[in-house]
């Protein structure tokens, strides 16, 4: 049987060699035969600490916009051109790389990375349990469009709330944020300023947003950068209409717009305000939107995702580590 360690979470700095050699020890006394990664400082983690150790498969996955991401963590200049550089070298250690996107497919080649050892598996979506827990009440309220997500720079929630500052007065309807995140005293602080405050409800974090999702009129994904954005599709199996930007990756890959949402330019405030307030004014058009996102989100469903990891997992060989490291 082949036995497979997964890690995820960790950040590249001083501790990483503690990082290592704990990592090699433990691989050492569980012995799994494929260790799977996620995120580019895990993967150069598992990477280094498997160069230090017996060999074993690994298979590493990039989950969001690569060089979006490390924009954000390093800005220009030198420590982005070395996270870009150890990448592009440690990367080539592996058996495969999952992306959960084709435009980070794209954007790992762009490093040189060989292409046919990349792999686009969509992150999965659970329609049943996520239905089930859509379908409990809520408190009464009255309607709202809705934002899902870690309250983080990334996101751009602003984006979201200066568009609904642009459409307040036209429509009897209030914005709902869910999540938590270092940026939530200045959107607070952005929504009073606007004198919305009263109109922007922001509710934490909830073990369960498919109830608030489910009883929107509308969700609204205003983020820079992803990498393969869950809760498009979750919405879908909701029963949402959907306006998100076009941020890479992820969206135009789960929306057609037009057909089962709306997707705007990012940072686009007055963009946003439009593409909100049309399917507010139209019924009939979220309605389609909803119908065809269940068509949609089927694709997505996790045992079709977990037959793909299955495949490339036990597809690894070592003779393809060997070649691979000599692409």
């Amino acid at each position: 049987m082949t036995y497979v360690a997964g890690m995820s979470g960790c950040r590249i700095g001083p501790e990483m060699p503690r990082l290592i050699l704990r990592l090699r020890r433990i691989m050492a006394e569980e012995g799994p035969e494929v260790v799977v990664s996620f995120m580019w400082e895990a993967n150069i983690l598992n990477v280094l600490s498997n160069l230090l150790s017996h060999r074993r498969k690994i298979i590493l996955s990039e989950r969001v916009a690569i060089f979006e991401n490390i924009g954000a963590l390093f800005g220009a200049g030198v420590k982005m051109n070395v996270a870009k550089t150890m990448i592009k070298v440690f990367y080539r250690f592996a058996a495969h790389i999952i992306a959960v996107s084709e435009g980070l497919k794209t954007e790992l080649t762009m490093l040189g990375l060989p292409e046919n050892k990349i792999d686009v598996i969509y992150n999965p979506l659970d329609s049943s349990v996520i239905q089930s827990l859509a379908a409990e009440a809520i408190e009464s309220s009255s309607p709202y469009i809705v934002f899902v997500g870690r309250l983080t720079k990334q996101k751009n929630i602003p984006l979201l709330i200066h568009a609904f500052s642009i459409i307040k007065n036209e429509f009897d309807i209030d914005l709902m944020i869910l999540g938590k995140g270092e940026e939530e005293k200045g959107l607070r602080d952005l929504a009073g300023s606007l004198n919305i405050g009263d109109r922007v409800i922001f509710k934490g974090f909830e073990i369960n947003p498919y109830k608030y999702m489910r009883n929107a009129e509308v969700l609204v994904l205003p983020s820079d950068f992803e990498g393969f954005p869950n809760v498009l599709l979750e919405a879908m199996a909701c029963g949402v209409s959907i306006v998100s930007t076009n941020c890479p990756y992820g969206p135009s890959e789960i929306i057609t717009d037009g057909d089962n949402g709306l997707i705007v330019p990012v940072g686009d405030v007055h963009g946003m305000a439009v593409a909100i307030g049309r399917l507010l004014r139209d019924k009939c058009l979220r309605e389609s939107f909803v119908s065809r996102g269940y068509e949609i989100s089927r694709k997505y469903e996790v045992g079709e995702i977990v037959k793909r990891y299955e495949e490339l997992i036990y597809n690894a060989s070592w003779k393809e580590v060997s070649q691979y490291k000599k692409a």
